[in-house]
C-alpha cells in the first residue's frame, strides 16, 4: 500500500514538472503554441487579469475532477490620465434687470398740485409709503412702485393699502412736475416742494372784515381759533378756517373756509409777498371773488343796522347781559352768572340777528369759562368749558330778552334791560 501511495506522488510531481515546462517555453518565444491556461494569464495592455493556476483534470485515487481555485494576481493601479487646464473666457457685463421698488428716489418728498384751487398734496417716503391728503380734509394712503408697463415705458404704479391700483404716472418729471392719472379724479399736476415755505399762522386773519365798496355787503370776523361767522342782510354763514396748499398765481397757501356740517364756503387769498393781511380776495362769493378789507376803528360805525336797538345791558338776579355789536353785523352776548364774589360762570356768544324772527341766533360757536379770582394775590383765572355753545334771544319789545340755552345747561331765562349803550 505505501509503495502504491508513492508511486501516485511520483506521477503528481512529473506531472507537475511537464506543466512548469511548457509554461517556460511561451515565454521564451519557442515555436509551440500557447494553451488557453497559457493565454489566460497573459497580461493586458492596461490593467492585468487575475492569474488562473488549473490542478489535474482528474484525481488519480478517487477519479473525481479536481475542485479549480482562482487566486487574484496582484494588480497595479491604473496611472489616472492628466487633467485638462480648462479655457480661462472672460465674464460677460450683466444683463440689466427690470425696474424694483428701490427705484423710486425721483419721488420721494413733499409735493402739492398746481393749476387747481382745490389743493391737494402728497407725500412718498423712500421705502414707497403715499399719504394724499385732499382739501377738505380727506386722506388717501398707500404704496407707489416703478415697474415697465407692457410698452416697455416706466411707469409709476400706485397702489391703495388694499393692493389696489388707484393711479399711474409715467417716469417724467419735467421742471420738477409729474401728472398723475388718478382714478374717478381724472390727471394732476404736482410740483415737487424743494424749498417749502413757512405756512401762515391760522391767526392770521383774526379780526372784522368787511365787503370792499359795496353797502350792504358781506361781514366777516374771524377769531383766534380760526373760526369765523358772516353775514349779509338776512343771509348768515359760520364755520372754521382751514390753512391750505394753493396751487396758482404762484400763490402757496390759502385759507378754506368750510361751514361746520362740512360744507365748502369760499377759499381766501392775498398778496403773498406783503408783510401783513389787510385785504383778502374770497374766491368763490361773486365773479371774480369778492374782496374784503379789515373793519379798522377809523371805519365809520354803519347806523341802522337791525339788532341795534337791543345793544346794551341786561340783568335777571344774579346774571348780567352785555349785548354790543361787532363789526356790521354780528353781536356779541356776554352772560356772567355769579356764584360768589370770587367765582362765576361766563358764556360769550356769537350772533346774528333776523329782524323777521325778532331773535339772535348763535349755533355752535360760542364758548362757556370758569373764572376764580383770588383776592391775596389779585390773580383772575379762566378755564375753557365748551367751545359748542349754542343758544336763541328772543326779543319781545325793546326792553325784554329771553335767553333759551339750546344745551340744556340753564333752560330759559328773561333778562330786562338796564342800561342802553348803543349810542357810546
Amino acid at each position: 500500500m505505501k509503495k502504491f501511495v508513492l508511486c501516485i506522488m511520483i506521477i503528481a510531481m512529473i506531472a507537475a514538472a511537464a506543466a512548469c515546462g511548457k509554461k517556460e517555453d511561451t515565454s521564451s518565444g519557442g515555436n509551440n503554441e500557447p494553451t488557453k491556461s497559457a493565454e489566460a494569464t497573459k497580461p493586458a495592455e492596461t490593467t492585468p487579469e487575475p492569474t488562473v493556476t488549473t490542478a489535474p483534470t482528474e484525481d488519480p485515487v478517487s477519479g473525481k475532477e479536481p475542485t479549480v481555485t482562482e487566486e487574484p494576481a496582484a494588480t497595479e493601479e491604473p496611472t489616472p490620465e492628466p487633467t485638462a487646464t480648462p479655457e480661462v473666457t472672460e465674464t460677460p457685463e450683466p444683463t440689466p434687470t427690470p425696474a424694483t421698488d428701490n427705484d423710486i428716489a425721483d419721488l420721494v418728498g413733499s409735493w402739492y398740485e398746481v393749476d387747481s384751487a382745490f389743493t391737494r398734496t402728497l407725500d412718498i417716503s423712500a421705502e414707497g409709503a403715499v399719504q394724499i391728503v385732499y382739501e377738505g380734509g380727506g386722506i388717501r394712503y398707500g404704496s407707489v412702485v416703478l415697474r415697465p408697463a407692457d410698452s416697455g415705458d416706466l411707469y409709476y404704479y400706485f397702489f391703495d393699502t388694499e393692493g389696489t391700483l388707484f393711479a399711474a404716472a409715467p417716469k417724467k418729471i419735467n421742471d420738477g412736475v409729474i401728472v398723475i392719472d388718478i382714478a374717478d379724479e381724472g390727471e394732476a399736476s404736482f410740483k415737487k416742494d424743494d424749498n417749502p415755505v413757512p405756512a401762515p399762522a391760522l391767526n392770521a386773519l383774526e379780526g372784522s372784515w368787511v365787503e370792499e365798496d359795496v353797502e350792504g355787503g358781506w361781514d366777516l370776523i374771524v377769531t383766534e381759533d380760526g373760526s369765523w361767522t358772516a353775514s349779509r342782510n338776512e343771509e348768515n354763514a359760520e364755520g372754521y378756517v382751514r390753512v391750505v396748499r394753493y396751487g396758482l398765481n404762484d400763490i402757496p397757501y390759502a385759507f378754506s373756509f368750510r361751514t361746520f356740517d362740512g360744507g365748502y364756503w369760499t377759499t381766501v387769498v392775498w398778496d403773498w409777498n406783503s408783510e401783513t393781511i389787510e385785504n383778502i380776495n374770497a374766491l368763490d362769493l361773486g365773479d371774480g371773488g369778492t374782496k374784503f378789507r379789515r373793519f379798522t376803528s377809523e371805519d365809520e360805525f354803519p347806523s341802522n343796522v337791525p339788532g341795534d336797538k337791543y345793544v346794551g345791558e341786561w340783568a335777571n338776579g344774579r346774571c348780567s347781559m352785555t349785548v354790543y355789536r361787532e363789526g356790521a353785523g354780528a353781536f356779541i352776548f356776554e352772560l356772567i352768572w355769579a356764584d360768589s364774589a370770587s367765582e362765576w360762570n361766563k358764556w360769550s356768544y356769537w350772533t346774528f340777528y333776523s329782524e323777521e324772527n325778532k331773535t339772535f341766533t348763535s349755533d355752535g360757536m360760542s364758548s362757556l369759562y370758569r373764572c376764580t379770582y383770588d383776592s391775596e394775590t389779585g390773580e383772575e383765572n379762566t378755564e375753557v368749558i365748551s367751545n359748542e355753545e349754542s343758544a336763541v334771544f328772543t326779543v319781545f319789545g325793546e326792553d325784554k330778552l329771553i335767553w333759551h340755552d339750546n344745551t340744556g345747561k340753564q333752560g330759559e331765562l328773561e333778562f330786562e334791560r338796564i342800561r342802553d349803550i348803543s349810542e357810546n
